[in-house]
């Protein structure tokens, strides 16, 4: 009777251990499945070539680093995050204030002339085929006196806006140049050539009625030349001009 309770007990015990070893088993098999069936329809990029069939070693090896280098920047960026959110947490609120469309100011509109110069001020192709014929001539700083050297300059700062210096200009006539720096004449002889504002825009319409453009543009001076604004911040609300 011992022995056959002892064998009753041996089966039961090595049939209990099968029994577990074989469902580890089977949830062993069932991860991989999930596993395989992830990789293969998620949509990140590059993980589906690890186990997809027919693509090389070396192809799998490439996206599997791949993968892994993202997703360790991934992380790093996440924690890069989480940390300021835990040293200096900012919550963004919007409060929203409704106002009829009326009340909302009309943005800022900068006009500039697609023509930099008026002919009638300052004919440029003229002065620059006058200019490059003077250039031409190799006895210039010995025909130099203050009419020719105003003119230079002044063609000098017109070609700011209008077109490129002659090759020849700075090297012909070096003296005329104290420094590197322009002063106010250029700005004046800027404003001088300048298309003005009626010979393009005669009457402006604002909320349907007509108003004089000259009431509501003002002259500004940008990298394209003098041009025409309105609606926009005065100079003291733009420039800090402190010590």
């Amino acid at each position: 009777m011992e022995d056959e309770n002892e064998v009753v007990i041996v089966t039961n015990v090595y049939g209990d251990f099968c029994v577990r070893k074989a469902r580890r088993k089977r949830q062993k098999l069932l991860v991989q499945e999930l596993m395989l069936d992830y990789a293969n329809n998620t949509t990140l990029h590059g993980l589906p070539y690890i186990t997809r069939k027919g693509v090389t070693l070396v192809e799998k090896v490439f996206w599997l680093l791949t993968f892994i280098a993202s997703m360790s920047i991934c992380v790093y960026q996440i924690s890069k995050v989480w940390y300021k959110w835990q040293t200096s947490p900012v919550i963004v609120t919007v409060s929203e204030h409704l106002v009829p469309v009326g009340k909302v100011p009309f943005p800022s509109v900068t006009i500039c002339p697609q023509s930099k110069c008026m002919r009638v001020m300052y004919d440029y192709t003229a002065n620059t085929k006058r200019i490059n014929a003077l250039l031409e001539n190799e006895n210039i700083t010995s025909i130099m006196n203050e009419t020719l050297r105003q003119e230079l300059i002044m063609y000098e700062d017109v070609t700011r806006v209008c077109g490129s210096l002659p090759s020849k200009f700075r090297y012909v006539a070096p003296q005329m140049y104290e420094n590197n720096f322009s002063d106010a004449s250029v700005v004046h002889h800027l404003d001088k050539v300048a298309p003005r504002l009626l010979s393009f825009a005669r009457v402006c319409y604002i909320r349907g009625g007509p108003v004089p453009c000259q009431k509501i543009f003002n002259k500004v001076l940008t990298k394209e030349g003098i041009c025409y604004n309105m609606n926009s911040l005065s100079a003291n609300e733009i420039l800090r001009n402190e010590k």
